[in-house]
C-alpha cells in the first residue's frame, strides 16, 4: 500500500509525502501528481520500499523538474544499483543537494 499525503508548503512548488510502498499498482497514481503540476516535491522519507518501476518512475519525474526530498538509504543504494543518476534534496535546512554518480557503491 501507498499513502500520498499533502504537505503544507509553498503553493510554487507542491509537496506530497509518500510511505509504505511504491510499487507498480501505485505508479499510475504518483505520476499523476506532477502531470496537474508544473513542479512538485516528493517526500520520501517513509518510503518502506521501491520496485523497478518505482525506480524509473522517480528518475522519470526528477527529470521532469520533480524535487525528492528526504530520500532515504534504501533509495540512494537501490538508484544506484538500477545505474541512474540521481539528484536528491538531502536537507530542507540546507538547501544542499546529493548526486549520487552512476556506479558509484
Amino acid at each position: 500500500m501507498l499513502m500520498i499525503t499533502p504537505v503544507p508548503g509553498s503553493q510554487n512548488m507542491p509537496c506530497f509525502r509518500l510511505g509504505g510502498r511504491l510499487v507498480s499498482p501505485w505508479i499510475d497514481a504518483v505520476s499523476g501528481l506532477q502531470a496537474s503540476q508544473a513542479e512538485v516535491r516528493l517526500d520520501l522519507s517513509v518510503v518502506q520500499f521501491i520496485d523497478s518501476e518505482g525506480l524509473t518512475l522517480l528518475h522519470g519525474l526528477q527529470q521532469q523538474r520533480a524535487v525528492l526530498e528526504h530520500v532515504t538509504p534504501y533509495y540512494c543504494r537501490a538508484a544506484t544499483n538500477e545505474a541512474t543518476m540521481i539528484t536528491a534534496l538531502t536537507s530542507t535546512e540546507t538547501g544542499k543537494r546529493n548526486v549520487i554518480p552512476r556506479g558509484s557503491q
